[in-house]
């Protein structure tokens, strides 16, 4: 949407959420808000209860969600979680990485295979959701230590946000700051969990759309298969390939690109 008069901005009476369980109240300027999208702009001013009374209940949007929007909306972008500390585990695996050697994944998952493809398909990933001028991703270094779960999971609440309300640019940006983060990533197998619990929230927060894929379902199911030599490894990455068949279908259609 094209930008507005900023007097238009700081004219418009507040519009108060309130957000959360615990049901703390924000407040934004109201044209702001009916700015973003035409679901919003039908709230503020639909002539419904909430634009009469300028005050909606927001208790399944969570704080940390909303003030990413508020943020948002008046700067257009928003701050991104820091990776917390990684409570420290025992010397021996805490998962089970099955009886394939390192050297050949003999259970169907060839090391060997598409490398030139998978680099080809690396690549493709890299290059989704750019943003003009924006400098290439950062390298976060080693994960170790680290709990990334956090990182990946807030930029997709916001796309899951986003998404809701139509917000398109919002779900612009939450998949390139997302795609940015893992791109920069370096997956370990202390931290495959990140990744998993990645791919769970997000297909069970999200809806198969028979006439376009989510974006958001897309973009993890292709670094999937950029990494599934290492994720395979995983017991419980092959527990959500049986518990979520959506996801299934995805990676295997992503991993499609990898093939001669």
């Amino acid at each position: 949407m094209a930008s507005m008069p900023y007097k238009d901005i700081t004219s418009s009476p507040p519009f108060t959420f309130v957000v959360g369980p615990d049901e703390k109240e924000h407040t934004i300027h109201s044209a702001l808000v009916a700015h973003q999208s035409e679901a919003l702009n039908a709230l503020i001013n639909g002539g419904m209860k909430e634009s009469i009374e300028r005050r909606v209940i927001w208790k399944e949007i969570s704080d940390e969600v909303f003030i990413g929007f508020s943020q948002y909306v008046y700067t257009g972008d928003y701050d991104e979680t820091k990776p917390s500390k990684r409570a420290p585990i025992q010397a021996a695996p805490i998962r089970n990485f099955g009886s394939s050697s390192r050297k050949g994944v003999k259970s169907g998952m060839s090391e060997s295979i598409g490398v030139t493809k998978k680099q080809m398909l690396w690549n493709r990933f890299q290059a989704l959701y750019p943003l003009p001028s924006q400098a290439p991703a950062p390298s976060l270094g080693s994960s170790a230590g680290y709990d990334y779960t956090d990182v990946f999971l807030s930029h997709a609440r916001m796309y899951v946000f986003a998404d809701y309300y139509g917000i398109g640019r919002l779900q612009f940006l939450a998949l390139n700051k997302l795609r940015r983060a893992l791109t920069s990533f370096n997956l370990q197998a202390e931290s495959y969990g990140d990744i998993i619990q990645l791919v769970r929230y997000s297909f069970e927060q999200t809806v198969e759309n028979w006439v376009q894929d989510d974006e958001l379902r897309s973009l993890i199911c292709l670094y999937a298969a950029c990494k599934v030599e290492d994720l395979w490894k995983d017991t419980e990455f092959k527990d959500i390939m049986k518990t979520l068949p959506d996801f299934s279908t995805g990676l295997i259609t992503a991993m499609l690109y990898r093939l001669d």
